[in-house]
């Protein structure tokens, strides 16, 4: 029996750096399964016009111009994102599995040691708010849901 498996592999979508075009190409590919590889959301802040996002007539609101933090900020980062018609017409196309790397939560952290300044309760704070959202807006299973800053 010959079979085989199409896998393509995404990754470091910055919504702040536009054109997830790629995305849309991929949505029309004969692939069984996409891997993403972390970093599906930048948790940097964004300006009105979307950073790189300008050409389009799009502006968005003021809460977006500041660093994700809470569990709201991270929830409505997944919501800015999955409004993309490039990338919702990926998900609508292929199952994904996904992986997490830094920018879901904050650049360059290691375990409980923060990138910025901050103690470590505000950073597992943020930490915590980042997982949640991260199960919730992810094709995960229930025993994966964060227990507090802790990630199954």
């Amino acid at each position: 029996r010959n079979s085989s498996l199409t896998l393509a592999a995404v990754s470091c979508q910055a919504y702040h750096d536009g054109y997830f075009t790629a995305l849309r190409h991929l949505a029309a590919e004969d692939v069984d399964v996409v891997l993403h590889l972390g970093d599906y959301l930048y948790e940097y802040a964004l300006t009105a016009t979307g950073g790189a996002r300008a050409y389009t007539d799009r502006r968005l609101p003021a809460h977006y111009n500041r660093e994700t933090l809470t569990l709201e900020d991270y929830r409505l980062r997944y919501g800015l994102y999955k409004s993309d018609p490039d990338l919702r017409a990926a998900h609508a196309a292929h199952p994904f599995v996904v992986t997490w790397d830094d920018h879901e939560a904050e650049n360059n952290y290691a375990g409980d040691i923060p990138e910025n300044d901050v103690t470590p309760e505000e950073f597992l704070l943020r930490r915590a708010a980042a997982y949640r959202a991260y199960w919730e807006n992810q094709p995960l299973r229930t025993p994966q849901r964060p227990t507090g800053p802790d990630m199954r």
